[in-house]
């Protein structure tokens, strides 16, 4: 769940300090309701809330970023991080990227996915994903491992995968972005948002 801002003038700034006005509320026999303020920095504050419900086996998660200024940087928000897998398996993600079908791409061996790496000092990515109707999945042979369910009524990010060999596993890494450093930017907006949904089978 991280969110980084990280700009060539003042260098990476991260929620991983200690969140405040904690609320937990439970909602149903199986749902709860957490919400958490983070302050990342006087640039920006940042408000969580995650709904929890076991019933569906469904996490779904809201934030909101505020800034105090806007600011030319690349800020990626609320960050899914797959636990590690081995890679002598048929590890793939599937999604579609404009057309009426699903694309499913395996994932070979020592295969590096890095669309979150930057090209150049004036450009802050190399790549994305459609995900044109919210969803990206990902599976192991003929079975489905984990579901995204990216709410574009909320926020709509471009999606960045990370796939990296790291000894014998994969850290595999799905970024939301809501800015990047590019000729895309405009930095006249203060408020971020993403919201997404994960399905366990």
């Amino acid at each position: 769940g991280t969110t980084t801002i990280e700009s060539c003038s003042f260098g990476r700034i991260a929620n991983l300090n200690e969140t405040s006005n904690i609320e937990v509320k439970k909602t149903g026999e199986d749902k709860f309701f957490i919400k958490g303020i983070n302050y990342l920095s006087d640039l920006a504050i940042e408000e969580r809330i995650w709904i929890v419900d076991f019933a569906l086996k469904k996490i779904s998660i809201y934030d909101t970023l505020k800034l105090s200024k806007p600011t030319k940087a690349s800020i990626r928000m609320a960050t899914f991080t797959l636990l590690p897998i081995k890679k002598n398996i048929k590890f793939w993600y599937s999604c579609k990227n404009g057309g009426r079908y699903n694309e499913k791409f395996f994932i070979e061996k020592n295969m590096p996915i890095l669309h979150h790496l930057p090209v150049s000092i004036l450009q802050s990515s190399n790549g994305g994903l459609g995900v044109t109707d919210g969803y990206l999945s990902f599976g192991i042979r003929n079975s489905v491992i984990v579901k995204l369910f990216i709410d574009k009524t909320f926020g709509s990010p471009l999606v960045l995968l990370q796939n990296s060999p790291d000894h014998d596993r994969y850290l595999t890494r799905v970024f939301f972005s809501v800015q990047e450093f590019d000729d895309t930017l405009k930095p006249t907006i203060v408020e971020f948002k993403v919201g997404y949904s994960i399905f366990f089978d």
